[in-house]
């Protein structure tokens, strides 16, 4: 029986996200045509145009980061592979023979991680993007992994047959 490949595209989507960073965004631009527009104070003193230049720049520039950045996963015969774009160049590749243990889990971003996005803790490396299904990874050093998933039914269906083929 040949297994099946999953793979997966997650990408910030998130209401919450969206607005928050539109909010920001809006706030700038209404500050930066106040003042190098209309030539208004925004606020009590006038700021130097650089800074108002700088800020633009940085909304824009951080909005453009959240719409680019795309987690891709892929699992296979030879092993779990990732990549978080903006942040790895390549892709990075974990073979099954350097795992002692793969399961979806179910976990608490902010409590466990702090957040979404690529983190670092006590419980080892992190790469999410929303929601609170993942796949754990227990390597043979003991250390963990996790990549975060929006289907964590077909994923648990892939890791089973990929059990399934390494045994017989």
């Amino acid at each position: 029986m040949a297994t099946k490949v999953f793979t997966e595209k997650q990408r910030f989507n998130q209401w919450w996200v969206w607005l928050l960073l539109l909010v920001i965004a809006g706030f700038v631009v209404w500050g930066f045509v106040q003042q190098i527009v209309m030539n208004n104070a925004f606020g009590n003193n006038l700021a130097p145009e650089i800074v108002q230049y700088f800020a633009l720049a940085v909304a824009i520039g951080l909005i453009i980061f959240f719409r680019t950045i795309t987690l891709y996963t892929r699992v296979d015969a030879r092993g779990v592979t990732w990549r978080f774009s903006l942040l790895h160049r390549k892709e990075k590749h974990i073979s099954w023979k350097e795992i002692t243990k793969a399961e979806v889990i179910k976990y608490h971003p902010i409590r466990d991680y702090g957040g979404w996005g690529y983190r670092l803790g006590s419980h080892g490396k992190a790469y999410s993007v929303a929601g609170k299904y993942a796949l754990q990874l227990t390597l043979h050093k003991g250390k963990k992994l996790l990549i975060g998933t929006q289907k964590p039914e077909e994923l648990k269906r892939i890791l089973q047959q990929q059990k399934q083929a390494a045994c017989c």
